[in-house]
Parts: structure tokens; C-alpha cells; sequence
């Protein structure tokens, strides 16, 4: 638990058997653990938020993701037939790289 093994744990418990004493003890203990019940709380809270929070966020992020101009057309104009067209080539040695000495 918490990396504390059980000779840790005894001492830690010692030690506060001494400062509290036999008749706090139970109370400290009682404090502690509604403490940390309620720390936890808020943490589940906060957990929870952040996860609304962030499938919010993918959903947003999946509607940008469908915004392009082929879809904004579709959904303007109806379904667009897409005609694959092949790429053109063109032999190496036609093509001609223009190089300014100047821009460099």
C-alpha cells in the first residue's frame, strides 16, 4: 500500500499512538479516512469533468476533420459524382528546374 511495507506501517503507527495517544487515536483515524473519502470525491469529480470535457473536444475535432470542400459542396449541392482521373507523367527530361542564383 503506498509502497510502505509493513515494518513502515507499524512504526508510522507507533509514532502516532504517541503523539495522539490511545484516547485521540481513534478520532485522528476517523478524520483521516473521511478526509481522504472526501479528497477522493473530488477527484472522481474532477476526472469525470475531464472526461466530458475531452470526448467534447474529439467530437469537435471529428467535425473539423469532415469540413472539406468536397464535403461542404456535397452537402450544398447534393452528391458529387468524383471521376478518377489518372495522374499525369511526364518524362525527366522534359521538366526543366528553374533556379535563381540570386534567391539563394
Amino acid at each position: 500500500m503506498f509502497g510502505i511495507s509493513f515494518p513502515e506501517f507499524a512504526i508510522i503507527g507507533l509514532l502516532a499512538l504517541i503523539v495522539f495517544g490511545p484516547d485521540k487515536l481513534p478520532d485522528v483515524a476517523r478524520s483521516a479516512g473521511k478526509g481522504i473519502r472526501t479528497a477522493r470525491a473530488y477527484i472522481a469529480q474532477a476526472m469525470d469533468s475531464l472526461d466530458d470535457e475531452a470526448k467534447s473536444v474529439t467530437n469537435f475535432a471529428s467535425e473539423l476533420q469532415g469540413l472539406t470542400p468536397r464535403a461542404i459542396v456535397s452537402q450544398v449541392l447534393g452528391p458529387v459524382e468524383s471521376t478518377e482521373t489518372t495522374p499525369v507523367s511526364m518524362p525527366r527530361t522534359h521538366v526543366r528546374a528553374i533556379f535563381d542564383p540570386d534567391a539563394t
